[in-house]
């Protein structure tokens, strides 16, 4: 993050809100200095030094900007152009390591919005396979297993027909994937726990 920029943003939350409570310039360097949600290399420049803080802002980007997040190249896109959630979950599948974090973030992000609970079911419906083949790529044991966590993290009423459809899909690709090998056992013991708390919603 470049000073100036920072300091652009932080110019303009001053006056839209009641202050910072504090000088700009004296926020800066806490910020850098004696909170470690920023770091600075030089002058000129800030990060932030944790990977969580740039997976959660990274969510939130994906989430609101998606029609402005650069997506990989290897990535096709679609021919409307890139809309959530199908953009964080083609990132995941596409590198499972690196979006998982920044995909449960997204789940969390809806689940703390006034309308996030429907959002959340299209996430989770995103994320799971349109049929269950006896062979499902890793890639799909890990979106399977990231649908589980979103949905047995906060708790989400299934209101509707499409909320109802999801969590039967949700639990028959849990049932699909249960002790399969290629999970590790934290995974599989979380997936067989959202297994039989969904059972029990139904």
């Amino acid at each position: 993050i470049e000073r100036g920029h920072l300091l652009e943003k932080l110019n303009e939350q001053q006056e839209i809100s009641t202050g910072l409570g504090a000088n700009i310039e004296d926020v800066l360097e806490y910020l850098a200095t004696r909170n470690g949600i920023l770091v600075t290399d030089t002058r000129k420049h800030y990060r932030f030094p944790h990977l969580s803080v740039q997976e959660y802002l990274c969510a939130c980007a994906l989430a609101e900007f998606y029609d402005e997040c650069q997506m990989p190249s290897a990535l096709k896109t679609p021919k409307e152009g890139w809309s959530f959630p199908k953009n964080i979950v083609a990132l995941l599948r596409h590198d499972t390591t690196r979006w998982r974090e920044v995909t449960l973030f997204a789940g969390s992000i809806l689940a703390s919005e006034k309308t996030g609970q429907d959002k959340r079911w299209e996430l989770i419906d995103e994320l799971l396979p349109g049929e269950l083949d006896k062979d499902l790529p890793d890639n799909m044991l890990a979106s399977i297993s990231v649908a589980a966590a979103i949905c047995s993290e906060n708790y989400i009423k299934a209101r509707n027909h499409f909320h109802k459809r999801v969590r039967e899909h949700l639990i028959e690709c849990l049932k699909a994937i249960r002790n399969d090998h290629r999970l590790d056992a934290p995974d599989n013991a979380k997936n067989l726990e959202a297994l039989s708390e969904l059972k029990k919603t139904r």
